[in-house]
C-alpha cells in the first residue's frame, strides 16, 4: 500500500508526465503534425531521454575536466561506471584533498571493478563523495542516497547532483561552470531506448531550477554563454599573459568577464595558469574531445571561454594555498614567540612544543616531515632551535628558513 509520501510522489510524476505530452501535443499540432496516442506517448519519452543524456553528457565533460581522468560516453556505460564511486570519490579529493585524500580511494584504476564487478567496499568510494558534499555545504536536496548510485536505482538523482554540485564550485571559483550541450550533441535510437524506461518529467523538470537556487538569479544571468563570449577581447588577453603584464590581465578579466569568479588577489595566479595553458598547447596541442562534445578545431591557438574559465578556477586554487600557505607559516611564528614556555618544567613549555610542532606538520605549510615529532623531547627540539632563530634574527623567519632548520633538526 502506498504512503501519502509516495502516492503524493506519485501524482507529481503523473502530473508532469502529462504536462509534458500536452506541451508536445500543443507543439505537433501548431508544426500541422498528427499522431496517435501512442505515437506521441513514444515521442515524448524519446524527448525525455534526449534532455536526459544531454544532462548526463554535459556532467561527464565537466567530471573528466575536474579529475582528468577520461569516462564512458554518457549512457549505461557511463552510469555503470558511476556505479562505483571511484570517479566520484577522486572528484570529492579535487574540492576537498585533506577530506578525501587520493590513498582513501578504494580501487583507484578499477581494476577490481573491470574483474568482478561491484564490491561493497565501493561504497566507500560514494560515501567519501556524500562526505564532501556535506563538507561544502551542498544543500542535502541535491544529495543522492548510497544506494541510488551504488545500485543503479537513481541515476537522474545522481546527475542532478552533479549539475547543481558543478553550480556550487563555480560560484564559489572553485571549478568551471557545466557547459550546456542540449541540441549540440546527438545519440543513437538505441541508446535513448535503453533509458527510456527510467526517466519522467519530474526528474528532467528540476534541472531548470538548479541555476536560480545555487547562483541566484543574477549570477545565472552574468554567467558566461555562446552569446557574451563575442564580447571578450581574447587577444588582448593573449597579449597580456604574452607581455607578463599581470595587472592588465586582471583588468581584462574584471571588465569583460564579470560572470567569472576573478579576485584581486589571484592576478599573479592567473597570469601563471594562462602560461602554463599556453604551454601545454604549443607543446601537446588541445586534448582530444568526445565524439559526442560539439566540434572544433583540432588544436586551435587562442583561447576560448572553457579554457579562460578553467584557469581562472585554477588560479583560485593556486592563490588559496598560497594564502593557507602564509597563514599557516604566520602561526608557526606566532607559536615561537610565547615566553612563559621557555622552562621545560611546565605544562606551559609542553603545551607549546605540541602546538609548534602541529603547526609545522600541516600540509598547508609545506614543510618537510618532522622525524622526531612523536617524542616529547623531540618537540621541544623543533621549538627551541626555531625560536633561537626567530629571536636571533629579528623578525619572522620565512617558509624556506624554517624548511632548512626543520632539514637540519630531522638530521
Amino acid at each position: 500500500m502506498d504512503t501519502p509520501k509516495a502516492s503524493a510522489a506519485t501524482q507529481a510524476m503523473a502530473t508532469a508526465n502529462a504536462n509534458a505530452t500536452a506541451q508536445l501535443a500543443n507543439e505537433l499540432s501548431s508544426a500541422g503534425v498528427r499522431l496517435s496516442a501512442e505515437e506521441m506517448d513514444e515521442r515524448r519519452r524519446s524527448q525525455l531521454a534526449y534532455q536526459y543524456l544531454c544532462r548526463l553528457e554535459e556532467a561527464r565533460v565537466w567530471l573528466e575536466a575536474c579529475i582528468s581522468e577520461s569516462l564512458p560516453p554518457a549512457g549505461e556505460q557511463l552510469e555503470a561506471c558511476l556505479q562505483n564511486g571511484v570517479a566520484l570519490a577522486k572528484l570529492a579529493n579535487a574540492f576537498a584533498p585533506r577530506l578525501v585524500p587520493i590513498k582513501s580511494i578504494f580501487d583507484p584504476r578499477q581494476d577490481r571493478f573491470l574483474a568482478r564487478g561491484l564490491d561493497f567496499r565501493h561504497t566507500d568510494n560514494i560515501n567519501h563523495f556524500l562526505k564532501a558534499l556535506q563538507h561544502i555545504g551542498l544543500p542535502r536536496n541535491y544529495w543522492p542516497e548510497t544506494t541510488d548510485i551504488y545500485d543503479g536505482r537513481n541515476m537522474p538523482k545522481l546527475v542532478y547532483c552533479l549539475h547543481a554540485l558543478g553550480a556550487f564550485l563555480f560560484r564559489s571559483g572553485r571549478a568551471a561552470r557545466i557547459e550546456d550541450l542540449y541540441g549540440k550533441v546527438t545519440f543513437t535510437e538505441a541508446e535513448l531506448s535503453a533509458v527510456t524506461k527510467s526517466i519522467n518529467a519530474d526528474q528532467m523538470s528540476k534541472f531548470r531550477s538548479i541555476g536560480d537556487d545555487i547562483l541566484g538569479e543574477e549570477n545565472k544571468e552574468n554567467m558566461p554563454s555562446d552569446s557574451n563570449v563575442s564580447q571578450v577581447d581574447f587577444k588582448a588577453i593573449e597579449e597580456a599573459v604574452q607581455r607578463g603584464q599581470a595587472d592588465r590581465l586582471l583588468h581584462l578579466l574584471v571588465t569583460q568577464c564579470p560572470a567569472l569568479p576573478v579576485r584581486a588577489e589571484g592576478a599573479q595566479h592567473y597570469l601563471s595558469a594562462l602560461l602554463a595553458f599556453k604551454r601545454q598547447r604549443q607543446h601537446h596541442g588541445k586534448p582530444p574531445q568526445s565524439p559526442r562534445s560539439p566540434a572544433s578545431p583540432a588544436a586551435p591557438k587562442s583561447l576560448d571561454m572553457a579554457a579562460l574559465t578553467s584557469c581562472v578556477v585554477k588560479g583560485n586554487r593556486s592563490w588559496e594555498r598560497e594564502r593557507e600557505t602564509i597563514q599557516s607559516i604566520d602561526a608557526i611564528n606566532a607559536s615561537l614567540l610565547n615566553p612563559s614556555a621557555d622552562d621545560v618544567d611546565t605544562d606551559a613549555a609542553v603545551e607549546a612544543d605540541n602546538l609548534t610542532a602541529s603547526l609545522l606538520s600541516r600540509r598547508s605549510a609545506g614543510l618537510p616531515t618532522l622525524l622526531w615529532s612523536e617524542d616529547p623531547r623531540g618537540r621541544r627540539v623543533y621549538r627551541s632551535e626555531l625560536r633561537s632563530a626567530r629571536l636571533e634574527k629579528g623578525a619572522d623567519l620565512t617558509r624556506e628558513e624554517l624548511e632548512l632548520l626543520v632539514f637540519i633538526v630531522n638530521k
